[in-house]
């Protein structure tokens, strides 16, 4: 009982430290307190103490940001698997990952490692998906793709043609996926990777630019 207690209070004093300066006045829904520290209370290692503890801190500063599902999936997960997931997290783009990337394999990921991100309910990898990302102007072309991990970083693609979307062939989060990875939030995105994705659309004659807050520069 007394470990429970002390992981109670390991779990609630790094939430704080993580806590938004805005919070929703909304209340979280009472059973999924009951259910969050239902798991967390048999949490021992410290790494996924703190992963524990950023979803709390996420949820109470916004209620409803993460499913009862998300915390079932987190509570059956190693340690081994969350760092597998934040490895992989250096090469999300919005919601994907680039399966055919040299730059993955060459990082240690394999194909199997994504299959076994599938099995944990983490990311879906289905043969034929792929992820659209979609125009944002009438004239021409232009999107802003995401880096879900880096917060104000993203890719930004132009073109002269006016194409309702372009594509990439992606894995894709799952909806666990996604809420587990926005507590990743200053995760360092591999830019020999984001060059990799940028050559796939320069071929079609686009320009890739790398959005951060210091501005743009072109990915070459």
């Amino acid at each position: 009982m007394r470990l429970r207690i002390y992981r109670f209070d390991s779990i609630t004093a790094k939430a704080s430290e993580n806590l938004d300066k805005e919070v929703d006045d909304q209340e979280v829904d009472p059973d999924w307190v009951a259910r969050f520290f239902g798991y967390a209370q048999d949490v021992t290692q410290e790494e996924m103490q703190t992963l524990w503890s950023k979803l709390l801190a996420g949820e109470v500063s916004k209620p409803g940001s993460y499913s009862l599902k998300t915390l079932e999936v987190l509570r059956n997960l190693s340690r081994s698997d969350a760092k597998h997931f934040q490895q992989l997290a250096h090469f999300f783009i919005a919601d994907a990952v680039y399966p055919n990337s040299k730059v993955i394999s060459s990082a240690g990921i394999s194909y199997d490692v994504l299959l076994y991100m599938d099995e944990l309910g983490l990311l879906r990898t289905s043969f034929g998906l792929i992820k659209q990302f979609h125009n944002q102007v009438r004239e021409g072309f232009k999107t802003t793709v995401p880096i879900i991990t880096k917060k104000g970083w993203g890719i930004r693609v132009t073109g002269s043609k006016a194409v309702p979307h372009i594509t990439l062939d992606a894995c894709l989060l799952t909806r666990v996926g996604r809420e587990i990875a926005s507590t990743l939030k200053d995760v360092e995105p591999n830019l020999d990777y984001l060059r990799e994705i940028a050559n796939t659309w320069k071929k079609d004659g686009y320009q890739v630019d790398l959005l951060r807050p210091g501005g743009a520069v072109k990915l070459s």
